[in-house]
């Protein structure tokens, strides 16, 4: 009887030597999820902490990488569109231990977008939408405006983005409610303020009111990136804005 006590015992300060050898995840490790979104023309991307390639995305096949990494690690997390070798978003970060961090990416060029995405998971009498700011044409050279928004009887609503600013990868968030349901508007124009001005700008049809979003189930439940653009026209005189509306 002695004997089987004693090979209990002997068992149980082996399996807690055991343990002890054994680094614990939970005190150890932490973790770090990159999300890069499949939006137009998306592509694999690194992801490097400093000069460290920790690994690789591609949105078109897995859209996330999550990544085991020693609780205290530190750096400066840099996402890298692979083809073009461009920066897509970088974050100073410390590994948590027991503690996973998410960050969430787009980058697409036909959008103009390239940075740090919002959370695009939307309640479905929702509509999240995000404006990029992309009049680049030489002549309508205004780097930083105001977007004010209208009712679709030219009304001021009083919300206004302020901070716009071209090529800015920083979201620029709007929710709504399901248009033109019950007693929700129908939509919504918008118009831009020169902030170097205080002036409202105009395009080549003499008006500085612009169309922005309408009714529509297909927004309903979704992220939508609203791309402000300048690509009708090479000339002031035939420069028209226009609006592209993106679907998540």
């Amino acid at each position: 009887m002695q004997k089987k006590y004693l090979l209990i015992l002997l068992g149980v300060i082996l399996l807690g030597a055991c343990r002890k050898g054994t680094p614990a995840e939970e005190h150890y490790f932490g973790r770090i999820k990159v999300t890069l979104l499949n939006l137009p023309d998306a592509g694999k991307a690194g992801i490097f902490m400093d000069s460290e390639k920790l690994g690789e995305i591609d949105p078109r096949e897995l859209d996330n990488l999550e990544l085991l990494l020693p609780a205290g690690k530190s750096g400066k997390l840099k996402i890298i569109d692979a083809a073009s070798n461009n920066l897509i978003a970088d974050s100073n970060v410390v590994v948590v231990p027991n503690t996973k961090q998410e960050f969430r990416v787009g980058y697409s060029e036909s959008l103009n977008l390239k940075g740090f995405i919002s959370d695009i998971n939307v309640p479905e009498d929702s509509i999240r939408v995000q404006i990029i700011y992309s009049l680049k044409k030489p002549f309508n050279n205004y780097p930083d405006v105001e977007l004010h928004l209208y009712s679709v009887y030219m009304e001021e609503t009083g919300i206004i983005l302020k901070g716009l600013k071209l090529n800015d990868p920083n979201p620029h968030i709007l929710t709504f409610p399901k248009l033109g349901e019950g007693d929700n508007p129908l939509g919504y124009f918008f118009k831009l303020k020169n902030v170097k001005t205080g002036e409202f700008i105009m395009d080549a049809s003499g008006s500085d009111v612009f169309p922005l979003i309408f009714a529509s189930s297909d927004y309903y439940g979704h992220y939508l990136f609203i791309n402000i653009n300048d690509d009708s026209g090479e000339t002031a005189d035939e420069n028209y804005f226009s609006t592209t509306i993106t679907i998540l």
